[in-house]
């Protein structure tokens, strides 16, 4: 259990870090991109694309961490209003169904959409699109490494509850 810990503790710290260091170097892009057009008066054209690109490996990143803590956003207004516990299970396992198979879309669509990146160059810069699209299913991957790791340590703790080791 104790690997388990170690192993989701340095993943959560290594996107925390990689998700805060993208989003920062985004804010820096865009704040060049002003600075650059209205004091200056120079069109830079990459601190816009740059931006973009940072933008879509900050969400993907950051949704990781956020998945597995259950802090993404969610639509609670029928849940809410149902008093049967029973049904309420029942709309939430389908709710996680869903939100499974998209997870497992996004990493199959996400790698194929990497590949057929590799052959595109991004327009002001010299990086392969193939690299921007990877942020979708590496996110997704994340997602579900830190989903098992949660699942592993929920099961723990009920069997050592339970009487186990």
């Amino acid at each position: 259990m104790k690997i388990i810990s170690g192993i989701k503790k340095y993943l959560l710290k290594i996107l925390n870090i990689v998700t805060g260091i993208s989003f920062a170097a985004m804010v820096i892009s865009l704040i060049l991109q002003v600075v650059f057009r209205y004091v200056l008066q120079i069109s830079v054209a990459w601190t816009e694309e740059l931006a973009r690109f940072l933008c879509i490996w900050t969400v993907f990143l950051g949704a990781a961490p956020a998945f597995y803590e259950d802090d993404h956003i969610t639509v609670d207004a029928l849940v809410s209003k149902m008093s049967n516990e029973k049904y309420k299970k029942i709309v939430l396992y389908i709710a996680l169904t869903f939100m499974y198979i998209f997870i497992a879309s996004a990493i199959y669509g996400g790698f194929k959409l990497y590949s057929l990146g590799m052959r595109d160059w991004a327009t002001t810069m010299p990086i392969r699109m193939g690299y921007v699209y990877l942020a979708l299913p590496v996110g997704a991957v994340m997602m579900v490494v830190l989903k098992l790791i949660k699942l592993i340590e929920d099961i723990s703790k009920k069997y050592d509850k339970a009487g186990g080791m």
